[in-house]
């Protein structure tokens, strides 16, 4: 008898197997720190758009827009500006957010802005993952849904 050299077909197959389970469980966890990477992103514009605010306010003592309405940031379009949607490039928030046109999460939706009835404002985004989703944002004196979608307003320290 000789002995052959190499692999049978069913040991080769098992190989296949074994790589093509490792692969999928390594591309999985791989879409979940993408999703992260993005929520990521998405916190960090939010917390952007928290300082513009905050100077906006230190320069006109209000905050854009009233609280019977709903913004989109990247329109742009709060009362006082000279454009209107789909985009004010003058006014609002552009002198305090580059390209603020533009600004839109990972995945292309942009941010939602409302002035609350006491004064104040809140933020929110297209969150992915729930760790980062804070109560589902609403606007409006009386309280209303968003438009589009489930927008949350993040976990944010304020």
């Amino acid at each position: 008898m000789t002995k052959s050299k190499g692999f049978t077909l069913i040991e080769l197959l098992v190989v296949i197997a074994i790589i093509g389970l490792l692969a999928s469980i390594v591309l999985v966890s791989l879409n979940s720190a993408r999703a992260k990477a993005r929520d990521a992103r998405r916190l960090a514009d939010l917390r952007q758009l928290r300082n513009a605010l905050e100077l906006y306010i230190q320069d006109k003592t209000t905050y854009p827009g009233d609280c019977s309405t709903f913004y989109w940031i990247s329109d742009n379009n709060y009362p006082g500006t000279s454009g209107y949607p789909p985009c004010a490039t003058t006014g609002g928030l552009a002198p305090y957010v580059a390209d603020i046109c533009n600004l839109k999460d990972p995945q292309g939706h942009p941010y939602g802005y409302a002035l609350k009835s006491d004064g104040s404002y809140k933020l929110a985004a297209f969150f992915e993952l729930s760790a980062n989703q804070g109560t589902v944002f609403t606007f409006g004196c009386s309280t209303q849904t968003t438009p589009s979608g489930t927008l949350y307003e993040p976990k944010l320290n304020h």
